[in-house]
């Protein structure tokens, strides 16, 4: 490993209890009851481990994603990916993410300068290249927090499944 990658390891792991943070906030934000619900609402969901097993199960057969939530725009989702990088990064001016490796290892490219930039949809942005961005390697057991703003790109040269969470704010 060279002293950069260990350099960015040690930045993640110093930052890691404040991602678990940002983690627990989100699943909270998501998972709280908004005031006006109307009677008899659903107030929360459990996915049970049987459940979970079941559809990582399932995953690996056919590699892809299930959501298992989804609620104006706040999502849970579950994937398994093989060999498997992003084409472009991207960068959401009011959604945030938290993932969770559930197994294997993936690689998050993030930051930099973003070039050749376009708006495929309100809200999102894509970028085919950027210059200057921090490698950050997951295994399984880590969880990364990525705030709205900050430009992304998943590259997984194995396998990895993961969780998930992503919450929807303010736009900027």
């Amino acid at each position: 490993m060279t002293n950069q990658n260990q350099a960015s390891r040690r930045s993640f792991l110093v930052g890691a209890p404040a991602a678990a943070v940002a983690g627990v906030a989100l699943a909270n934000a998501l998972l709280t009851p908004r005031a006006g619900a109307a009677e008899g609402a659903e107030k929360y969901q459990v996915f049970n481990a049987e459940g979970l097993e079941s559809a990582l199960k399932e995953l690996k057969a056919k590699p892809g994603t299930k959501t298992l939530y989804l609620d104006k725009g706040n999502l849970a989702m579950l994937t398994y990916e093989h060999a498997k990088s992003a084409k472009e990064y991207e960068w959401h001016e009011a959604r945030d993410h938290v993932f969770y490796i559930l197994e294997g290892e993936t690689t998050y490219e993030l930051g930099g300068t973003p070039k050749g930039t376009h708006q495929p949809r309100p809200h999102e942005w894509l970028a085919p290249t950027v210059e200057g961005f921090e490698k950050v390697e997951l295994k399984k057991g880590d969880l990364i927090s990525i705030p709205r703003g900050v430009v992304h790109r998943r590259v997984t040269t194995g396998e990895v499944s993961f969780l998930l969470i992503t919450a929807i704010g303010e736009e900027k």
